[in-house]
C-alpha cells in the first residue's frame, strides 16, 4: 500500500513537470511554474446554493462533493455562452471514461445572460454533460486563490476536491496527450481498486 502511494505521488511529480514545460510554451516559464506549483493540492470549494442545474439525463449534480475523480470546468461571465457550448461539446470524445465511472465532468458556468437563454443555447447544444450555472458567482467567492486565466481553468480533483492535474486537453495538444495518459494511469488504479474489492 506505502509503495502504491509513493508510485502515485512519484507519478503526479513527474505529470505535475510535463505539465509545467507543455504549458509554459506559450507563457512565461517561472510565472507558469509558479501558478501550478501553487495550484497543485489546491482544494477547491463548490457552491451549494445561488446554482441552476442543468442535465440532459439522471445525474445527480450533488454528486460534485463526493465523487472520486472530477473534472471542473470552469467559465467565467466574460466568454460568449454559444461559444463555450460549442467548446464544451468537444468533451463528448471522453464519453467512454465518463460511462466507465473513472470521472465525472462537471462544467461551472458563470450566469452571463438571462437562464432561458443559457437553457436554451444547452438543450439546443451537443453538451453531453450536466452544467452548473453559478448565479451568484459563488465559485469564484469560493475559490480566491484560483487564477485569473482561463488556461488555468481546466482541471481533476481527486476524491478531497484537491487539484492533481491542471490543463484543457481540448485547446492543447500537448496537454491533450498528458490527459490521455493521466486518463490510462487512472483507469489501471481503478481496477486494480475494482479487483480488491
Amino acid at each position: 500500500m506505502l509503495k502504491r502511494k509513493q508510485m502515485n505521488r512519484k507519478y503526479s511529480l513527474i505529470l505535475f513537470a510535463c505539465i509545467c514545460l507543455v504549458i509554459s510554451s506559450c507563457k512565461n516559464d517561472a510565472e507558469i511554474r509558479n501558478t501550478l506549483q501553487k495550484m497543485y493540492g489546491m482544494e477547491i470549494l463548490f457552491p451549494k446554493s445561488g446554482i441552476v442545474k442543468m442535465s440532459k439525463d439522471n445525474t445527480n449534480i450533488y454528486n460534485i462533493y463526493n465523487e472520486d475523480n472530477k473534472i471542473v470546468v470552469y467559465v467565467d461571465s466574460s466568454f460568449c455562452t454559444g461559444c463555450t457550448m460549442r467548446k464544451i461539446g468537444e468533451w463528448n470524445r471522453y464519453k467512454k471514461d465518463i460511462k466507465d465511472h473513472i470521472f465525472t465532468i462537471y462544467i461551472i458556468l458563470e450566469k452571463n445572460q438571462s437562464l432561458d437563454d443559457i437553457e436554451n443555447l444547452y438543450y439546443n447544444s451537443d453538451v453531453l454533460y450536466p452544467i452548473i450555472v453559478d448565479t451568484c458567482y459563488m465559485f469564484r467567492k469560493m475559490n480566491p486563490r484560483l487564477p485569473k486565466e482561463d488556461i488555468f481553468h481546466t482541471f481533476v480533483l481527486n476524491n478531497e476536491n484537491k487539484i492533481v492535474f491542471v490543463g484543457d486537453p481540448i485547446v492543447n495538444q500537448n496537454v491533450e496527450k498528458l490527459f490521455s495518459d493521466f486518463i490510462a494511469n487512472e483507469r489501471k488504479k481503478h481496477k486494480v481498486i475494482k479487483k480488491s474489492v
